[in-house]
């Protein structure tokens, strides 16, 4: 499991972990953890270099998006992996073939959603001035 910790949220971590009776020499030790991690994902030039990489990666294409202070594991390969938000669409959604938004499926009729469908209406009215027309975006 994963937590990316604001700096509050971290010292408040970090303050119970120093309180803690149970076992003061483990909570001692995660204390460190988090400390010398927080201190190496903050402060080492590697790490935001390989951040900019992946930023950069992102901006050529894609659906990626990156946090200002993505977590980043380096390897010994010549790499690092960074934490990153990728896009993935729901195939139970349809989307709009005018307008491109996504609408429940139950609300899109023949490719078009019904706010477009509407907005179709109302053109054919305006440039035809005939209900007939209009009607053919009806549902």
């Amino acid at each position: 499991m994963f937590f990316n910790l604001g700096d509050r949220d971290r010292e408040v971590v970090l303050a119970a972990l120093r309180a803690y009776q149970g076992d003061p020499e483990l909570a001692k030790n995660v204390a460190g953890n988090i400390e010398e991690w927080h201190k190496e994902q903050s402060s080492d030039e590697d790490v935001q270099r390989m951040r900019d990489i992946a930023s950069e990666a992102r901006a050529k294409g894609g659906d990626i998006e990156f946090d200002d202070d993505a977590i980043v594991s380096q390897s010994s390969d010549g790499g690092a992996y960074v934490l990153a938000w990728v896009w993935v669409d729901d195939p139970e959604q349809e989307m709009c073939d005018e307008c491109s938004t996504y609408n429940l499926s139950s609300d899109t009729v023949d490719g078009t959603c019904a706010d477009c469908r509407k907005d179709m209406q109302q053109d054919a009215r305006e440039q035809f001035g005939s209900q007939a027309l209009a009607e053919n975006y009806e549902d």
